[in-house]
């Protein structure tokens, strides 16, 4: 499943197999990403390479960080950037300490 926001009024929807719910709507079809937009959520644990840096940044339960320090990035920038990759995630619970 999916999660979207509207452009406009800030509304969200669900997405599943072709049908979209807003509230206690339910209509067939898909999003029009004119209208809407997708919200990503990176649980905590997720890696990301920075290819113009060669850095991980590494997801916490208060933002990205590089090795030694907090970084201004925010999931939507992470999402959007083209010379960040996600690497992958690790499970809430199993991270190292």
């Amino acid at each position: 499943m999916k999660t979207y926001k509207h452009k406009n009024n800030g509304s969200t929807m669900t997405y599943k197999e072709g049908c979209m719910r807003v509230e206690n709507l339910v209509i067939e079809g898909e999003p029009d990403l004119d209208y809407w937009e997708e919200i990503v959520e990176y649980p905590i644990g997720t890696k990301v390479h920075n290819s113009q840096t060669n850095t991980i940044y590494t997801k916490k339960e208060d933002g990205w960080y590089k090795p030694s320090e907090k970084t201004t990035y925010t999931n939507e920038m992470i999402g959007s950037k083209k010379h960040l990759t996600v690497l992958g995630t690790i499970e809430k619970g199993y991270e190292k300490q």
